[in-house]
């Protein structure tokens, strides 16, 4: 008994990293149990950008639609995939996809086989949308997790032992938003690129020890396939270029980097094409910027906010990736020959995602395009955590992952609930929810306005009343109005200081119809100060973002005052630029001493 025991323990002990994927994966099994498996729920995977990744199948496989793409209206009104169509453009009389092929190509076999089922099935319908092909993306989405966990896992072990591998593994893909993305992202590009870059990882190390064509080629046709899902990843060509670079003479580097370059390219433009062809075969045109309204600004790159940012910070909302980061430093004393291929791709790359002009990409959890990133700081994550192990100090790092596991965790259930915002947040908002388990709708008005009243005790002094209750009528009644004016009061250089400064309190209630508002079409109670006829403050609270109960609310806010001198004036009006209505039943303005 106590050999059997023994040889169990020094089995596991032996294949911590085989465990460790085990874990992950019955995790996120358990997940997408609870997420697909409720009979009330309708499976619904190939959602909004997902769709426009996905229309190239049921465009080529099943419409023979590759010009006009008219069968995605039907797709929209059956499935509702997304609120508008914006995955299919139309520019100079071509249609087309906005997004690359490179998703459609990895989903393809997964996706045959669904299309074969419902086509010998009396159930279900063969139209790319139907239960089996969402069931199909979600298949896909576990193959290419098990094949990227494997591939890490198998580069990890070339530098580090098994404990340290299977804890890298347990952190990045609790201890991240990688979990977030796996388990309701699957649709998005991050975790198949994630699977892609462990693949290339390991296939660049054994052709430098071993220089065989095969991995050669492989790591090629790899790059190939990423920057055929996003045309941007042409930067992974730094990994192998410059991995080795600080070792071997100077002529010998030229060569093989010679050798390696004249490869990537190679394969990747022949892997590329497919992407080329389908657009000539489509537009008669070669290529197709899918992206021509947006813009790279490298000048003006969004460094402080992608990284710090309670919007999307990749280090407030992904806080672990601090200790991969410093393992790049660390990386000078071991395994050098990763370093300044890391280093570089690093730097380039977060340079490019912060130098995009919507650097927050859209909704998302944290910072959505680094997920991919995971997979290279993976090593040096690594390379930290045997440092801490060597000195004796597996106990603080252990701590750290394990906060760093609950915090990510918790606020995906946060975000899935909707208390931290999908557009989102600020300093303000971000501490005071840090603990919420359930949304306050209320509590929002401090996404609006960024302040938080402390003080106690103050004295309160009316400034304005509203007596009658006042309509806010929407667009298509006759007596709408874009402006509403509650409040104009002067400010002259006796009362200045009472205002500059200072806090004011609203106690507002209202009733809200309709649902058309959006982020930036809502009903806004604005408060604004002109000084000289010049605007020095401008707030808003768009209203319906703060109503709990629709039929009557009422809400209590706070807002400060900047500074200013006399003459100013104090404004307070509503605009309405939405097809819905409000009625103010009160609202009271004062100021606080």
């Amino acid at each position: 008994m106590k050999n059997t025991v023994e040889l169990i323990y020094n089995g596991i002990k032996q294949n911590l990293s085989v465990l460790s994927i085990l874990i992950v994966v019955t995790i996120y099994l358990f997940v997408a149990k609870n997420e697909y498996c409720n009979s009330e729920k309708k499976i619904n995977v190939i959602t909004w950008d997902g769709y426009g990744y996905y229309v190239y199948l049921p465009a080529i496989f099943i419409y023979k639609d590759i010009k006009e793409y008219k069968f995605v209206e039907t797709h929209l009104k059956k499935y509702h995939f997304s609120d508008a169509l914006y995955q299919i453009r139309t520019k100079d009389g071509i249609t087309f996809p906005i997004y690359n092929i490179g998703l459609s190509v990895l989903w393809l076999p997964f996706f045959l086989i669904a299309h074969a089922f419902c086509k010998l099935s009396d159930y279900y319908t063969a139209d790319g949308m139907s239960a089996p092909y969402q069931i199909a993306i979600i298949f896909a989405s576990f193959f290419y997790l098990i094949l990227g966990l494997s591939y890490l896992r198998r580069f990890l072990l070339l530098y580090i032992n098994e404990a340290k591998t299977a804890i890298v593994i347990i952190a990045i893909t609790l201890g991240t938003n990688y979990f977030y993305y796996f388990n309701f992202g699957k649709e998005l590009t991050h975790i198949y690129l994630f699977s892609l870059y462990a693949v290339y990882l390991y296939y660049i190390k054994q052709y430098f020890s071993g220089f065989k064509r095969k991995s050669l080629i492989l790591f090629s046709i790899v790059a190939g396939l990423m920057i055929l899902i996003r045309t941007s990843e042409i930067i992974a060509f730094i990994l192998p270029l410059v991995y080795k670079i600080n070792t071997n003479r100077f002529d010998e580097k030229i060569k093989i980097k010679n050798k390696v370059l004249f490869y990537l390219i190679f394969f990747s433009s022949v892997v590329f094409l497919i992407q080329i062809l389908y657009y000539k075969t489509g537009t008669g045109r070669f290529y197709i910027d899918g992206y021509y309204d947006h813009h790279f600004n490298f000048s003006h790159p969004n460094i402080v906010k992608f990284f710090f940012s309670y919007e999307r910070g990749f280090f407030v909302y992904t806080p672990i990736m601090l200790i991969a980061v410093l393992g790049i430093y660390y990386m000078r004393y071991k395994h050098q020959d990763w370093m300044f291929a890391v280093l570089l791709f690093f730097i380039f790359n977060f340079y490019i995602l912060c130098s995009w002009d919507d650097w927050k990409y859209g909704s998302t959890f944290g910072s959505r395009p680094v997920v991919q990133m995971y997979a290279i700081l993976a090593l040096p994550l690594g390379i930290v955590i045997t440092f801490f192990w060597k000195k004796k100090l597996s106990w603080i790092i252990s701590i750290i992952i394990l906060l760093a596991i609950f915090l990510n965790l918790f606020q995906t259930y946060q975000f899935n609930k909707g208390i931290i915002p999908s557009f989102g947040s600020n300093k303000t908002y971000y501490w005071h929810s840090f603990f919420a388990c359930k949304v306050n709708v209320h509590d929002k008005v401090l996404l609006e306005l960024d302040q938080k009243y402390t003080l106690k005790n103050q004295q309160h002094y009316t400034v304005f009343n509203l007596e009658n209750e006042r309509h806010i009528y929407n667009k298509k009644h006759p007596e709408y109005l874009e402006y509403y004016d509650f409040l104009n009061y002067n400010i002259d250089a006796k009362e200045v200081n009472l205002y500059s400064d200072k806090w004011l309190e609203y106690k507002l209630t209202h009733s809200y119809y309709g649902d058309s508002y959006s982020e930036w079409n809502s009903i806004n109670l604005i408060t604004e100060i002109d000084n000289n006829d010049k605007v020095i403050y401008w707030s808003r609270v768009r209203l319906p973002y703060i109503i709990d109960k629709k039929d009557r609310d009422s809400i209590t806010f706070f807002q400060k005052l900047p500074k200013f001198s006399s003459p100013s004036v104090i404004k307070v009006y509503i605009t309405n630029n939405c097809d819905d209505s409000s009625i103010i039943h009160n609202l009271k303005v004062y100021r606080l001493k």
